[in-house]
């Protein structure tokens, strides 16, 4: 980490950058995950939505690894009708943040998803059941 003498605006970013890049592939990775935006220059901001999970219970689930991120349609509905979405998550990083955070974050996702998936089979399983 920094000290606070050897912080200045060229650092922040330049740390933000790689913690960028770094969440982008790592969020890539997952299936079903969905990256709006690729602005050429943008902050460490990741919008993104997982494939049948709305962006609110993510969050919760996320909570629950003492994970934060934001969920909702963040003051920008315009752009979300645009995209056709009601919703979204939002993982944001700063210089407090490395690498460490996002391959929690990533983690929690996958299990947020597997328990979902498990949900959703057993559900499937009970109505086939009851035909």
């Amino acid at each position: 980490m920094y000290k606070r003498q050897d912080i200045g605006l060229n650092k922040v970013q330049e740390h933000e950058e790689k913690l960028l890049q770094y969440g982008l592939e790592s969020l890539s990775t997952i299936d079903g995950i969905i990256l709006y935006g690729s602005p050429k220059n943008r902050g460490a901001v990741i919008p993104f939505n997982v494939k049948d999970i709305h962006p609110h219970d993510l969050a919760k689930f996320l909570d629950t690894d003492n994970i934060c991120i934001r969920a909702g349609h963040h003051c920008a509905q315009p752009i979300m009708n645009k995209l056709g979405i009601s919703a979204s998550a939002r993982a944001s990083f700063y210089l407090y943040n490395n690498t460490d955070d996002i391959d929690r974050l990533i983690e929690s996702i996958k299990k947020t998803l597997n328990i979902f998936l498990e949900k959703k089979n057993q559900a499937l399983g009970l109505l086939i059941r009851m035909q």
